[in-house]
């Protein structure tokens, strides 16, 4: 984590940049994979490394400070309290499409540690009257669900209050294609976190073995 997050910290370009680059947004994600995965268990050395990251991107956009804020939240020492989750819950359905994609790729990282029902009620929102990456939306709701059954169980008895028409065509769209084709560019980006993070534990372990 702490070597990630010192990477992070010096490919990190000036607040005047107006996006992060994707190879940053990657390794942000992975921090925030390894502190919901391996964060009970984490020392004030990681806490430090994610205050570190979250003091650079001080004068960024809030998105760009909300992953760390996440990460910091499921970290078993957390003095201050930093906390991301209703920022990012809040946010979900966002008017603007592009926050609201990354808000998505927050909450995969995150599902497990979210409430399913308030959640998914969010997202399925989105697949009723959102233009904009309401396949994702709908992607993300099934991940927050350990079976098929609940998630198709939740996405019949929610009944949006506008383009119901819309909404049913595109859960029975999900019905027939099925649901794991709306959670591919999900699964890409965690796979990318993933291999950051086994490339830093390969480059330890050969260090080890010196």
């Amino acid at each position: 984590m702490q070597r990630l997050c010192r990477s992070f910290c010096e490919k990190c370009p000036p607040f005047t940049a107006p996006t992060l680059p994707v190879e940053l947004d990657d390794l942000s994600l992975a921090c925030l994979l390894l502190a919901v995965e391996w964060g009970n268990r984490s020392p004030e050395s990681t806490t430090a490394a994610l205050e570190s990251c979250l003091d650079t991107v001080s004068d960024r956009f809030w998105g760009d400070k909300l992953v760390w804020q996440l990460a910091l939240e499921f970290c078993r020492y957390n003095p201050k309290g930093i906390n991301g989750t209703g920022t990012l819950t809040v946010n979900l359905g966002h008017r603007d499409s592009r926050i609201r994609l990354w808000m998505f790729e927050l909450a995969w990282c995150v599902r497990a540690k979210l409430k399913p029902v308030v959640v998914s009620r969010l997202l399925l929102k989105n697949v009723a009257n959102s233009l904009g990456h309401w396949d994702a939306a709908l992607g993300l709701s099934r991940g927050l669900y350990a079976t098929d059954e609940e998630f198709w169980a939740a996405a019949g008895a929610f009944r949006p209050t506008g383009f119901a028409e819309q909404y049913d065509e595109r859960v029975a769209l999900a019905r027939a294609r099925g649901w794991r084709l709306f959670q591919q560019r999900f699964e890409a980006r965690e796979l990318r976190a993933h291999r950051l993070i086994e490339q830093v534990a390969l480059m330890l372990a050969a260090k080890e073995m010196k």
